[in-house]
């Protein structure tokens, strides 16, 4: 999975890796999601399910303008979209499980969560994290906790 090797590289990047450079990877990141939101969106039949990931997808976006705020303020370089050729990964990924119904959707999304979890947890760990962006990495890492257990719970 494409979302997967995004947070594998946030992770692996060297531990000296500035705070700046880990949190444009996970913007990055964010936009990803926001692609594999919106293609299941689109995909997806369950009217339930489509606004629960819209307000999902929602919340990605809010991310990206509030970690772009950040790099902006620190005059960091930011990320202004989803890679192209990753773009389309994203979108071959979420045909295919589109084909399985939208369980297998839910299913696919529910490990796009977990990693996007998991490169929240590495980077409120970053010793070199700004004192401005504590709130805003505890928050999107609560949004992606409640995203996870809801996807969970409804493939349960």
């Amino acid at each position: 999975m494409l979302v997967k090797c995004k947070k594998r590289e946030i992770m692996e990047k060297n531990e000296k890796t500035s705070f700046a450079q880990k949190l444009y990877d996970l913007t990055e990141l964010d936009y990803l999601v926001i692609e594999a939101y919106s293609l299941a969106i689109k995909e997806m039949e369950n009217l339930e399910y489509k606004n629960k990931l819209e307000s999902f997808k929602n919340d990605h976006e809010r991310h990206i303008t509030e970690n772009v705020s950040l790099l902006k303020k620190h005059k960091e370089m930011y990320p202004k979209g989803p890679k192209f050729s990753q773009k389309w990964i994203v979108k071959g990924e979420v045909m295919v499980f589109n084909l399985l119904g939208d369980k297998k959707i839910l299913d696919m999304l529910s490990k796009n969560e977990m990693e996007t979890n998991e490169a929240y947890r590495c980077i409120c760990a970053h010793e070199g994290q700004w004192d401005d962006a504590s709130d805003t990495i505890k928050r999107g890492f609560e949004d992606e906790k409640r995203h996870k257990e809801w996807i969970d719970s409804v493939l349960c």
